[in-house]
């Protein structure tokens, strides 16, 4: 198991109502880690769209003269979908959780302590 692997296990183990977790490639939308706790669920299909919506996102912003994006959220009927951004921008942090389970909050403060420790297992 890698290093990154490991991580994102913890970090599993650490997010209540936990659905799926992926480190994706903003500019090619590549899971290189991650995957979920539901077998029909297809993490890196969701990866890469969720991919195109950040690029949107960050083009958007830059139009408006702001490229400090912090995190996306996108809400469901059964889940809350957080994107954030890592280090240099080039990988996001995906995390699907569910309503009835999770704790938003909880998992964006989860998401940003983590952060460092994820950037750091990324393979260069």
């Amino acid at each position: 198991m890698s290093k990154l692997d490991d991580t994102l296990a913890r970090f599993r183990d650490d997010v209540d109502g936990f659905v799926s977790t992926d480190i994706v490639g903003v500019g090619d939308g590549i899971s290189i880690g991650g995957g979920s706790i539901i077998p029909d669920f297809n993490s890196t299909a969701a990866s890469a769209e969720f991919a195109s919506v950040t690029q949107s996102i960050l083009r958007a912003l830059k139009t408006l003269g702001d490229d400090a994006l912090e995190d996306v959220l996108v809400t469901t009927s059964n889940a809350y979908i957080l994107v954030r951004l890592l280090g240099d921008g080039k990988f996001y942090h995906g995390l699907a959780i569910s309503k009835a389970k999770g704790n938003l909050g909880r998992a964006r403060l989860i998401m940003r302590n983590y952060e460092p420790t994820i950037v750091s297992a990324i393979p260069k």
